[in-house]
């Protein structure tokens, strides 16, 4: 048996080739055609069980941009045809999703470029057009994808141990944004300085060549 899912945003163009499509790739099996929001509990089982999923439409193509950094020179320059496999560790990201502007941060990214990351993604927000009103960007941490995010991507794998967590819920950019001001604003002592620079310990929002902006 052989089901065929039907999204209700689904093109009628493509479902009507789609029964013809299985039966050119296999000619004597069964087909169940099924209608979203009516899937049957033979459908449900056969691929794992029902789980949460967003049912609604892009309203435009998702874009991905990427963080660069080349001659101390920061950029950030769209990727086409992306995938999952795109998003390496050591980099960053803006997905624009329309409804939702996410800032991507891998694991191994540096941290220090990460203010400047933020700024963008805000400027990017107040220069988008024919958005939500209350469009907000949010902050995601590699592992820590949420599904608005993962849909995005052709069958995106998610970190299930996270994926249903509360604390997987993106941060808003704003308020990261606010943390990270209080952070750059803190001043410290020379001696203080002087210590954390020794021990290799100075925050990542601070810049080790002007040292003297937080004294």
């Amino acid at each position: 048996l052989i089901y065929i899912w039907y999204g209700r945003y689904s093109d009628a163009y493509p479902r009507k080739y789609a029964v013809e499509l299985v039966k050119t790739i296999k000619e004597d099996v069964s087909v169940e055609e099924v209608e979203e929001e009516k899937e049957t509990p033979g459908f449900w089982k056969a691929i794992g069980g029902k789980k949460a999923y967003l049912n609604v439409p892009y309203k435009c193509e998702p874009k991905l941009f990427e963080f660069k950094n080349e001659l101390s020179v920061f950029t950030c320059e769209r990727i086409y045809d992306f995938a999952q496999d795109d998003l390496l560790k050591t980099k960053m990201f803006i997905l624009d999703a329309f409804d939702d502007v996410f800032l991507w941060i891998g694991e191994e990214s540096n941290k220090s470029w990460k203010q400047l990351a933020l700024e963008i993604v805000e400027e990017y927000i107040q220069k988008a057009t024919g958005r939500p009103k209350n469009l907000l960007g949010k902050y995601i941490e590699q592992g820590k994808e949420p599904i608005q995010f993962g849909m995005a991507f052709h069958a995106f794998k998610f970190n299930l141990s996270k994926l249903v967590k509360p604390e997987n819920e993106p941060t808003l950019i704003s308020n990261i944004m606010e943390t990270e001001f209080a952070k750059v604003s803190t001043t410290f002592s020379q001696q203080e300085l002087i210590k954390m620079k020794t021990e290799n310990k100075l925050p990542a929002t601070i810049d080790k060549l002007k040292l003297e902006l937080y004294l």
